[in-house]
């Protein structure tokens, strides 16, 4: 079973550094500095556009980090052989800004929000992409998944992970998540060109 997984350190080393960051920062900073980093659309607003980027480091609590964390495992298991230090770093970047800047503009209703969660969306929807490109099983399928996961985060007030986080879901970073993984896989594949019947690196 483990020779079907990306075992090779290049592909799990990436998702493990991003791993202990967050584990880093949730637990090696104290309440006010954690404040500092959470995106506050007021604070945004004063110019503090760090927390653009620096929101997606802290979490709720301990229960948010490790769903979190149980996410970037998720994501390994699946598409780990696509990910290296430089994709993985370029792209938690673009969700960072694209997502944040994206809920600043079109979500006025979200005063607050701080976790992986968007970015692991728009994660699973690159590693989806590249699947199709590559013409790996199941690619599709993911995509529609995940679609009908978010439709139904939309439409319905399930409100057992708020409880667990602490915290109110923020559904519509998810929604901007995916778009804009999807946005980074275009650009990616386009750049890359890679070839329909090969497997990215």
């Amino acid at each position: 079973m483990l020779s079907n997984l990306p075992i090779q350190s290049q592909h799990w080393l990436p998702l493990l550094g991003l791993t202990l960051v967050c584990c880093l920062v949730q637990f090696g900073l104290s309440e006010p500095q954690l404040q500092s980093l959470i995106y506050i659309r007021s604070n945004i607003s004063e110019y503090e556009y760090w927390r653009f980027f620096s929101h997606s480091l802290v979490h709720t609590n301990t229960y948010h980090l490790l769903l979190n964390v149980g996410g970037i495992v998720l994501l390994w298991a699946l598409h780990g052989e696509y990910y290296s230090w430089r994709n993985i770093f370029v792209i938690l970047i673009w969700l960072a800004f694209t997502t944040s800047t994206s809920l600043y503009w079109f979500s006025p209703s979200t005063d607050y929000y701080m976790g992986l969660s968007a970015h692991l969306h728009g994660i699973f929807v690159f590693g989806a992409c590249l699947d199709i490109r590559t013409k790996r099983s199941g690619g599709w399928l993911l995509l529609i998944g995940l679609g009908v996961k978010l439709l139904l985060e939309n439409i319905t007030n399930d409100s057992s992970t708020a409880r667990l986080i602490e915290a109110e879901v923020a559904n519509s970073a998810h929604v901007l998540g995916a778009v804009s993984g999807l946005g980074f896989a275009m650009l990616y594949l386009r750049i890359k060109h890679l070839p329909k019947t090969n497997k990215a690196t």
